[in-house]
């Protein structure tokens, strides 16, 4: 996703501001449109989650929800999140 890799682009503090969670955005992807929410929560001090959920509309009012992240941490360390730790945002 475009957004993540942006968002890895940043530092811890830049992204410790951001808020818990984003005000969703709507994308235009192939003609149809997605809801775009990023999540942020903090692990322990030294560490932040973030987390880009890209919610696409199917049959009959549901969602497909694909979602990927990673932590960083003070030092600016980042690794991407286990399924473990990305799949509630699924």
């Amino acid at each position: 996703m475009e957004r993540l890799r942006k968002l890895r682009q940043l530092s811890f503090m830049e992204l410790e501001r951001f808020p818990k969670m984003s005000d969703e955005e709507i994308v235009t992807i192939s003609g149809k449109k997605h809801k775009i929410i990023i999540w942020h929560d903090e692990v322990s001090p030294e560490e932040h989650r973030i987390v880009v959920a890209m919610y696409r509309p199917v049959l009959l009012a549901g969602y497909y929800v694909e979602a990927d992240g990673f932590v960083v941490d003070t030092r600016g360390n980042k690794r991407n999140l286990t399924p473990d730790e990305i799949s509630p945002f699924r």
